[in-house]
This record gives structure tokens, sequence and C-alpha cells, in this order.
């Protein structure tokens, strides 16, 4: 009985942070209660407390799951392979396609979080979550560039603040030519980068 208890426990953890997850990118964590979370899964809001301590902490474990599977999905976007030898353009064309910009419950917790994580303390547990994910996306960005590590990790994180900053800049302008002018733009600043180096 103990053991069945358990992975539902596990069970519905894991369905709650599914649902912050996507609720927090689509409309910001102060913005989503805790029982709008309960109701997208089925649960009632006294429910809430025999799972997490606050939303505070909801918000930490739902921002590490969402970091999570963005680098799965990441990997299913790059084929390393011999196949192809243009990772990182495979990598920019999905990350700054029309499809990520507007989806924004699913996409980069990165790009949709940023002004949340903004606003947090410096020595909060959902800036360290959300610190470590950048680092994981600049850590599969240098895996894909040429050259030394010192420069690597440079361009690395240059081509994640543009990335990740016309994604932010593209939603703000949804509805307007400039929102896709702006992820255009920036997968040709990557590919000319990548040609003037070589790759």
């Amino acid at each position: 009985m103990a053991r069945s208890d358990r992975k539902t426990t596990e069970r519905n953890n894991h369905a709650i942070e599914l649902a912050a997850a996507r609720l927090f990118r689509l409309k910001g964590i102060e913005a989503v209660s805790i029982p709008e979370v309960m109701t997208e899964v089925g649960m009632t809001h006294g429910g809430f407390y025999r799972h997490f301590n606050s939303k505070a902490d909801l918000a930490v474990a739902a921002c590490n799951d969402a970091v999570r599977r963005a680098r799965h999905l990441r990997a299913l976007w790059v084929d390393k392979g011999a196949s192809s030898p243009k990772p990182l353009e495979q990598l920019a064309e999905r990350y700054l396609s029309a499809d990520h910009r507007d989806r924004v419950g699913e996409g980069c917790p990165i790009s949709a979080l940023a002004t949340d994580v903004a606003r947090e303390p410096v020595e909060s547990a959902l800036r360290a979550e959300y610190v470590q994910g950048m680092k994981e996306l600049a850590a599969d960005i240098q895996a894909l560039l040429p050259g030394d590590d010192a420069k690597r990790h440079s361009d690395a994180l240059a081509i994640m603040a543009a990335m990740v900053g016309a994604v932010i800049l593209s939603r703000a302008s949804a509805g307007n030519s400039l929102s896709d002018e702006m992820l255009d733009a920036v997968k040709h600043l990557i590919s000319t980068k990548l040609a003037s180096s070589g790759e």
C-alpha cells in the first residue's frame, strides 16, 4: 500500500510540475495562482501542500523540469551525425522559429522566464535553477562550435544571448512584421558567424 501511495504522490508531483511549468512560461510566475495550477491537473487547492511547501518551491521544481525537457528537445533538434554538417544552424533554425516563438508554454524556459527571474533576489533558488539552465544552453551551443575552449565559450554566450533575446523581443512584437524579422536576422547573424569561422 505504501509503495502505491508513493507512486501516486510522485505521479501527482510530476503532473503539478508539468502544469506549473507550462502556465508559468505562458503567463508568468506571478500571474499564475496555486488554485489555477491545481485546477489544471484536476486536484483541489488544499491538496497542493501535500506536494510542495510553497509556490516558490513549485516554481523551482517547475523550472528544473522545464530546463531538463528543453535540453532533451534541443538534442532532438540537432543531428550530430555526418549527414548534418551544420548542427548549430539546425539548432538556431528551430529555436528561432515562429513555432517556438508562438508556443510560449511549451518553449524554452530561458526565454520564457527571463523577466520573472530578473525580479528574483540574487540568492533565490529559482534564480540558481534558471542560471543552471542558462549554463546548460550555453554548453550545448559551445559543443557545436569550432575553435579553442575560451573562444567557443565566449561565442556560445553571445549566440545564446542573441537567440534568447530574439525570441523575447519577437514575442513582445507579435503581430508586427518586426517579430519575424527579428528571428530571421539572428538566424542570418549566426549563419554568417559560422561561415566566417570556417564551420
